[in-house]
């Protein structure tokens, strides 16, 4: 099984989109943020 790197692309900036966010930097600060003031469970 393989994965396109255009594939890998396009599903890393819808998730961006969805965050509002400019790059992947900007999604672990948000990240970052919301789970230190418990807006933000992860499993």
């Amino acid at each position: 099984m393989s994965i396109q790197e255009t594939t890998i692309k396009q599903h890393v900036s819808a998730i961006l989109r969805k965050l509002n966010v400019y790059n992947r930097t900007q999604a672990g600060i948000l990240f970052n943020q919301l789970s230190q003031v418990g807006k933000l469970e992860v499993n």
